[in-house]
């Protein structure tokens, strides 16, 4: 895991600067949340909760939308929960654990990411 700011990276490259890159002594886990249906003909629409449950990750948005006060799901890829430990087996508990939490209707998730 990189420790730069990945802008100020790009912006060295671009300007043809030496790069000093530092990188975490960690390993991360993402583990995506679909619509039921998908990859196929997917279910949108349904109400994401428990979000502010995920203790140990960060649930980072992508087909959902905000409707009023609410956040629906509305793609295929719905939100992805991602997290670092010292190992993969930690960062994949956390994920794991913080997933269960999070919750829409018809909601899958796969349950071997992060096993090797």
């Amino acid at each position: 895991l990189m420790e730069n700011n990945l802008l100020d990276v790009i912006n060295d490259c671009m300007n043809g600067k030496e790069l000093d890159l530092k990188f975490k002594d960690e390993k991360a886990v993402c583990l995506v949340m679909c619509s039921g249906g998908y990859p196929g003909n997917i279910e949108t629409g349904f109400e994401i909760t428990g979000i502010e449950k995920a203790k140990h990750s960060q649930v980072l948005c992508a087909g959902a939308v905000k409707k009023g006060d609410k956040t629906v799901s509305n793609g295929g890829r719905v939100m992805n929960v991602v997290a670092t430990g010292a190992t993969y087996d930690e960062a994949r508990k956390k994920v794991y654990e913080d997933a269960a939490h999070v919750h829409f209707d018809y909601s899958f998730y796969r349950e071997d990411i992060g096993k090797f």
